[in-house]
């Protein structure tokens, strides 16, 4: 997903497609740029900046920046603590069934909070 941006960040069709089958738990994560990888070998080509020490998460890229990474870690933070809980199922089900896109569901409650 490093070419994955939030203009496709805005149709996360992806995610919504994922969310549709309503696994039991769903982990999310962050791209990471492991020593010896083929990806890290190519971290000029795609402007990949990521943390320094281990699991040297990416920060952000050519495609997306840092504040947007900053906003889907928080939008994963909303859907571990809703969805994966499972504290919130009937509740899930409702928003899911009156919106669009799950995706936006997570992304209205990280925006509220």
């Amino acid at each position: 997903m490093a070419k994955q941006t939030l203009a496709v960040k805005y149709r996360p069709k992806s995610f919504d497609d994922v969310v549709s089958i309503r696994p039991h738990v769903l982990q999310l994560g962050f791209l990471k740029l492991l020593k010896g990888s083929r990806i890290r070998e190519q971290e000029n080509i795609f402007g990949y900046r990521y943390k320094e020490k281990a699991p040297y998460e990416i920060m952000e890229n050519n495609y997306i920046s840092f504040d947007e990474i900053i906003r889907l870690k928080h939008i994963e933070e909303v859907f571990e603590r809703y969805y994966n809980s499972g504290d919130f199922s009937r509740s899930m089900d409702y928003l899911f069934s009156h919106n669009e896109s799950p995706f936006r569901v997570f992304e209205f409650i990280a925006d509220y909070f």
